[in-house]
């Protein structure tokens, strides 16, 4: 059948760094006919080859994280955290793994949302010093957002693309995300 590689990402640091968890496992007949190990692809193949190239706002950063990959694959491994600058919205990552005679491409996508996070943050820190009569129109406003954010989460983590990147634009608009909201 051939190796069919697995993984997991996750975004950290503000969205400036990338984990990537291969969990493919390793090859068993039975079990995990797709794994890692003969009679699928191994580290020690001719030609092998593993890329990671994470594509956000029309810019793909490609890494060659093949001298992170074990000799002998047990179980999941985790690659050095990726040096990205993701912008909030969808990125792609493309996980390949090659040698001379064959090759396997997995692709997923994730959304990110840092900067907008951190925009509605510091508005919900903001509400510990609202008089609750004389600034109810303003505290609306960031429930309202409040609201908006968790709907954003929950259509990324449904993967409805077209929802999440439209609530992303009516809360970057309210936020003011073309200006500097100080959460660089």
């Amino acid at each position: 059948m051939g190796l069919i590689q697995t993984f997991k990402s996750c975004s950290k640091n503000s969205c400036s760094k990338v984990t990537i968890t291969d969990t493919t496992g390793t090859y068993h007949v039975n079990s995990n006919p797709n794994g890692w190990g003969s009679p699928n692809i191994e580290a020690g193949d001719a030609g092998f080859l593993v890329t990671i190239d994470i594509t956000n706002n029309g810019n793909t950063i490609s890494t060659d994280v093949t001298s992170q990959v074990p000799l002998t694959v047990s179980g999941d491994f985790t690659y050095d955290d990726i040096e990205v600058n993701l912008v909030d919205g969808w990125t792609t990552i493309t996980y390949t793994i090659s040698t001379d005679a064959t090759s396997s491409v997995v692709t997923r996508k994730i959304f990110t949302y840092c900067t907008i996070k951190c925009c509605i943050s510091q508005k919900m820190k903001e509400l510990l010093t609202f008089d609750e009569c004389k600034d109810s129109k303003l505290l609306m406003k960031y429930f309202h957002m409040w609201n908006m954010f968790k709907t954003l989460q929950s259509e990324a983590n449904g993967c409805d693309a077209d929802s999440a990147s439209s609530t992303l634009t009516r809360l970057q608009s309210l936020c003011g995300i073309d200006a500097d909201c100080g959460c660089s």
